[in-house]
Formats: C-alpha cells, sequence, structure tokens
C-alpha cells in the first residue's frame, strides 16, 4: 500500500490540520447526499475543522452544492468530479468515509475505504458482505439522527489503520483475487460435472 502523499490535500485546498469526511457516488437520491448535508450541519457545530470531501458528479450535484452554501457550510466542503484516483483520495486525504446509502448492490467503495484503512460509517441498507474489517466499520439506521451519525464520526480519530496489518486483513477476506478466481472455478467445475453426469 502506498504512503499518504502530503499534497493531494494541499491540491485540493484543504487544510492540513482539517478532519477530513470522505463520500464516493453520483450525485442520485440512492447515494443520500441530502443526508450527508444535515450530518455537515451538526458536525461542523461542534468541530469547525471538519471538512467534506465529495467526489463524484451526477444530476443532484448542484442541487447540494447550493443546498451547502446556503447552510453556511461551503467552505467546509470540496467537490471533486469523477475521478480514477479515488484511492489516492481515500489514502491521502481523507480520515474517515461516510456511506448512508439508501440501498446498494454491495457498495464496493465501501470496500475500498476499508482496504484504505478509514473509519466506515455506512447505513444498515449497505448489505453486510460489504464489511471486511468490522473494527473499521460502524453501521448506523438511517433512521438515527443525522447529529448521532455526526457524533459518531467526529469520534472516529483514534480508529483509523494503515501499513501492514490492513493489508493482511484483505489477502485473507473474500476480496483476495486468488480466492475468487478459485471460488469461480469451483462453480464451473460444480457445473461441468452437473451437466455431464
Amino acid at each position: 500500500m502506498e504512503p499518504a502523499d502530503p499534497n493531494v490535500r494541499k491540491s485540493l485546498g484543504i487544510a492540513e490540520d482539517a478532519f477530513v469526511v470522505g463520500h464516493v457516488g453520483r450525485f442520485h437520491e440512492q447515494k443520500n447526499h441530502e443526508f450527508i448535508v444535515r450530518i455537515a450541519e451538526e458536525a461542523v457545530k461542534s468541530n469547525s475543522h471538519v471538512h467534506f470531501l465529495f467526489i463524484g458528479d451526477g444530476d443532484l450535484r448542484t442541487a447540494i452544492a447550493a443546498e451547502l452554501k446556503q447552510k453556511g457550510l461551503a467552505q467546509n466542503v470540496t467537490f471533486v468530479p469523477d475521478t480514477l484516483s479515488v484511492p489516492k483520495f481515500m489514502l491521502s486525504a481523507m480520515d474517515c468515509f461516510v456511506f448512508p446509502s439508501r440501498y446498494e448492490g454491495l457498495g464496493l467503495v465501501a470496500v475500498e475505504a476499508q482496504a484504505a484503512g478509514l473509519p466506515c460509517f455506512i447505513s444498515d441498507r449497505v448489505p453486510y458482505e460489504a464489511v471486511v474489517d468490522a473494527s473499521l466499520v460502524e453501521i448506523l439506521r438511517l433512521e438515527d439522527s443525522p447529529e448521532l451519525w455526526a457524533n459518531a464520526i467526529l469520534n472516529s480519530k483514534k480508529k483509523r489503520m494503515r501499513g501492514r496489518q490492513q493489508l493482511e486483513q484483505f489477502y485473507s477476506s473474500q476480496f483476495n483475487l486468488e480466492r475468487c478466481v478459485a471460488s469461480l472455478a469451483s462453480t464451473y467445475e460444480s457445473l461441468a460435472t452437473h451437466h455431464a453426469g
């Protein structure tokens, strides 16, 4: 796993001492950005050094940006369009990851965030299969208040993991490529045997 690059925050105009809450997802009602706005509002009340980093594009982005501005939160938010550099931002800019989706097929970006060692705050609508490292994941209900989500996020500073310990966790998970290939081969062998019989 590559080391964090201190220049990434600088290039985004985010203060070095900010506590950065990241989110990756297209601006669509599924991803529940409106709820993240409410979380941001509560978090900034408690800590003015909190900064939200949104990575993604979509039809609702303009409306979300306008709402954040109207609430006086524009200086606490950075938007980055869709990018192939998500791992770089996770490793070098984010301190934790928030994912309050209304529904998900799997929620692969939550898996990526765990691989980067980020504490993750995900909704109970995200399939549990997305949890690779339970010590990094807190599952919260969408019915929980934005204040409860904000408090959980602000209390997460001590949990971040980096380096070899985190890699070993993923090498032994169901997302390991060798395990995936072996599982797929086993499925094909089973199907071939069944049809041959």
